[in-house]
Order: structure tokens, then C-alpha cells, then sequence
């Protein structure tokens, strides 16, 4: 097999203690490094802080531009607070960082695209004075991601999960009614389907109904297509 390095996913990690001469806050507190706790070896940039709205920025740099998935591990535990994760300024996750025991946290901060060069990971206390506490953050890390597939009309392919969605709710609705619903929106007022399967893989409206012992379903789309269902199984 390839070596651990070879295999690993390539996370670029940013430990967040590099940041410690050029982190800004608001507030008394200011930041400290903190070597002992549940980190043990593993340093964290701990932020003492008891202010509502009291913010935390820390930067990081990249060296290209891209589409990057972000995450963050910090600490979690019974004397941690509550705050918004900001990325360049944009809210992109409320945390709460209290728990009953000391813990890791490993926070999915989404997908962004960013540019080379200078960027800002912040934190925002809440508001609310009962849930304001120190906040301990350890790496931030992002993996670079290929560019975003775009299929702009959608195919049979797509087509098929639409079938798929609509046979299981009818098979659902004959199994609860002992009879097939009268059309897709019957499915959808009655909970047993989502309201996107009123709509085919490129989002054009179905038409729906009931002939004889099956309901019939048709898409107007360019890839024109008709199923029907009795309710037999999801398939069919």
C-alpha cells in the first residue's frame, strides 16, 4: 500500500497559535496560549473572555486561489461560550462551545471559494450574557477542492430519482390508503413526498393522473418521458 502521506486526504492545517502576535480583540480579555487541559501537547490559542459581542480576529494566508472546504477543531467543555465563526467578515456557523465534559470539537465551517493572498477567521461572542465564555480554538484547515461540475440540463440520469421518489410515495400511500392517490400534489398535502417531486430533473412542472389502476406521471421537458405506478412496490 502507498505510505500514510500518500493515502491521507491533503487538509492544509493552519495551527491557530501562529496567529498569537497578530490576533486583534475587543474587550479586556486577551489572547493566551494554553498548554495543559484535554489538548495536552497540542497548544490552543485560549481567549478569556466574558463580553457579549466581544470579537476575536485571527488571520490566515493562502497561497492560491480556490474552492476550499473548511473545518475547524477547537474546544468544547462546561466553561466555553457560545459565538458566530466568521470568515472575511461573513457569519457562516453559530457555535456553541459549552458542553458538560472537556471535549474536541470538530467544526464543519462549509465550502468557499477564496482568493490568494490575505484572509480573516473571526469570532463574535453572542449576545446573550448567560451564554458568554472563553473560547479555545487549536487548527484551522481547509482542502482544496476540484472545480464545482455543473450539468446544466439534467438527463435521464437525473430523470430515474425522480421516478424513484415518486414510486416510493406511492407505494407508501397504497400500503396507509389501500388505494393510489389521485395526483402527485395528493402526495405531497398528504406528507408521504417532498414538493420537489412535483417537478422533473430540470425543474419543469409533471403532470399527474389517476387511469384506471395507476397513476400516471409525464414530464413536458425536451427528454420527454411517461411512467406510471400501481403501487406494488416502489418500482412499479
Amino acid at each position: 500500500m502507498p505510505s500514510w502521506k500518500d493515502r491521507c486526504v491533503p487538509w492544509r492545517h493552519y495551527p491557530l497559535v501562529k496567529t498569537y502576535r497578530r490576533a486583534k480583540t475587543t474587550g479586556p480579555a486577551k489572547v493566551r496560549v494554553e498548554t495543559q487541559g484535554f489538548f495536552g501537547a497540542r497548544p490552543i490559542l485560549l481567549w478569556p473572555n466574558q463580553e457579549p459581542r466581544a470579537l476575536l480576529t485571527l488571520p490566515f494566508e493562502l497561497s492560491e486561489d480556490g474552492r476550499y472546504a473548511v473545518r475547524l477543531t477547537a474546544a468544547n467543555g462546561p466553561g466555553y461560550g457560545m459565538y458566530d465563526v466568521e470568515i472575511d467578515g461573513k457569519k457562516v456557523l453559530c457555535a456553541d462551545f459549552r458542553a458538560s465534559e472537556d471535549a474536541e470539537a470538530d467544526l464543519v465551517l462549509g465550502t468557499h471559494k477564496l482568493k490568494e493572498g490575505s484572509h480573516t477567521l473571526a469570532f463574535r461572542a453572542t449576545d446573550n450574557a448567560t451564554k458568554v465564555g472563553p473560547l479555545g480554538v487549536e487548527i484551522l484547515r481547509l482542502l482544496k477542492l476540484p472545480p464545482e461540475a455543473k450539468r446544466i440540463e439534467k438527463t435521464h440520469h437525473e430523470a430515474h430519482f425522480i421516478r424513484l421518489g415518486i414510486g416510493r410515495a406511492v407505494y407508501a400511500y397504497r400500503l396507509a390508503f389501500d388505494t393510489l392517490p389521485d395526483s402527485l400534489e395528493t402526495l405531497v398535502k398528504e406528507g408521504f413526498m417532498p414538493e420537489r417531486y412535483l417537478r422533473d430533473e430540470n425543474q419543469l412542472p409533471l403532470k399527474s393522473w389517476r387511469q384506471n389502476d395507476a397513476l400516471y406521471v409525464e414530464s413536458p421537458g425536451k427528454d420527454r418521458w411517461k411512467h406510471s405506478w400501481q403501487g406494488l412496490d416502489p418500482r412499479r
